[in-house]
């Protein structure tokens, strides 16, 4: 990922927010006053008459309108970055063995034009204010699809809740969209506010609300009863989810619900004949449920979403399967051939993905489904190659942190592998 100040020292960027601050002094940041409440949406200052952003180009200091090239490039591309200012920015704190509290990948921002359109804005950089504890400088980069369409109104989003907006002008100053309704100037505070204190992680696992309770658990379960609702309210979330990552399975060698089914004759007239003297109870189409459709896969699905104890690993489980997919349609039209592929997915719900992804490779039902069984040396089929880079694992296109993708120097999308990467693969 670029950064606006690749080559500046801590005491120059101190230096520069220092700075920062003077400037937003000057023009007017403290010419109001804003209270702010806990747990509010962040704020984007503006001037202390109007909705406009207080900003300038990160490297130059010069205020808006801003250029959509950098007149003085200081990364990779030449692209304009912007510094903004906000307060009430609640970061996550860093928990248990991690060193690192919450930064910029934790926020997302856009800005819209007169038209509509929105434009994902990249974060490549916070910092505190130095003599202003609760205002952090925020480095926003501009998109690269961005012409010069005047006034837009930014936003900031943290933990899906987003900022009031502001106005800034890209190319040249006026037009744009109207305020939003309601939209008031948000200048800093004649005081400077604290800082914003980090949140801990056990701060969550108190007593919470029933709206918060039936949230999470419809996150976390397949859907709150009531009784389960009071039981997480007194257990608290993190006890939950510590109790959720050691509940038991029925299979236990198999780290798994699914039991493990018997392989019937290949041939199913065979393996289901019309009738069965030897068991004066067998009945054909009994028999053709149990061992040639996915009947025993479905009711232990739904007997243990409906009733089991693991409801966690069932939700992690379920959404492994919607990105590392197989089928259930003919040819693998058999429990017991889906079997292993489910187990799968149960034990490598609390797993590391990698090992998970090796394992769903190896797995007889991926390779049936994705034809690496009729793959040769002679005769490579890249089915499965495309898909564990397109569909399991990286993607198309290289991103960002933010997940925008990445440009190269022509404004093109840069590609993850190539059809040489694909053509390896199939030698797996």
């Amino acid at each position: 990922m670029t950064n606006s100040l690749p080559c500046w020292t801590p005491k120059s960027y101190l230096r520069l927010v220092y700075f920062a601050t003077q400037i937003a002094l000057l023009i007017g940041i403290s010419g109001g006053r804003t209270t702010l409440a806990a747990n509010r949406p962040p704020v984007l200052l503006s001037q202390s008459t109007s909705t406009r952003a207080i900003a300038f180009e990160s490297v130059t200091r010069v205020a808006e309108p801003f250029p959509l090239t950098a007149s003085i490039p200081f990364s990779s591309d030449t692209r304009t970055r912007i510094a903004i200012f906000a307060m009430n920015l609640e970061l996550l704190a860093a928990y248990g063995s991690s060193t690192s509290a919450e930064g910029a990948s934790a926020f997302t921002a856009d800005a819209q034009d007169v038209t509509g359109k929105r434009y994902p804005l990249r974060i490549e950089h916070l910092g505190q204010v130095p003599g202003f504890p609760g205002i952090t400088m925020i480095i926003v980069r501009l998109a690269d699809d961005m012409g010069d369409v005047g006034d837009v109104l930014l936003a900031l989003n943290l933990h899906g809740v987003s900022s009031n907006r502001v106005r800034v002008a890209i190319g040249h100053m006026g037009g744009g969209p109207p305020d939003d309704p309601g939209a008031v100037a948000t200048p800093a505070p004649v005081t400077p506010p604290p800082a914003d204190q980090p949140l801990a992680l056990e701060s969550f696992t108190g007593p919470s609300s029933d709206a918060d309770t039936v949230r999470f658990l419809e996150q976390a379960s397949w859907g709150p009863t009531t009784a389960e609702v009071n039981r997480v309210k007194a257990l608290g979330f993190r006890a939950y989810l510590d109790e959720q990552f050691n509940a038991p399975v029925s299979n236990p060698a198999k780290g798994s619900n699914y039991p493990d089914l018997t392989f019937p004759l290949d041939d199913q007239g065979t393996a289901c004949p019309s009738t069965n003297p030897s068991d004066p109870n067998y009945n054909q189409t009994v028999c053709n449920r149990d061992n040639f459709s996915m009947y025993p896969i479905q009711r232990t699905y739904f007997t243990h979403s409906l009733y089991g104890q693991d409801q966690l690993r069932q939700r992690v489980a379920f959404a492994l399967h919607q990105i590392l997919v197989v089928s259930g349609l003919s040819p693998l039209n058999r429990g017991s051939w889906m079997t292993m592929y489910v187990q799968a997915l149960d034990r490598g719900a609390f797993g590391n993905y990698r090992t998970l992804l090796n394992e769903i490779t190896l797995n007889p039902s991926m390779g049936e489904y994705l034809d690496m069984r009729l793959s040769t040396r002679t005769n490579p089929n890249e089915n499965w190659a495309r898909e564990v880079l397109q569909l399991f694992s990286i993607g198309v296109n290289e991103l960002n942190i933010d997940g925008t993708p990445k440009l190269d120097a022509q404004g093109a999308t840069i590609p993850t592998y190539s059809q040489t990467t694909v053509n390896e693969f199939t030698r797996v």
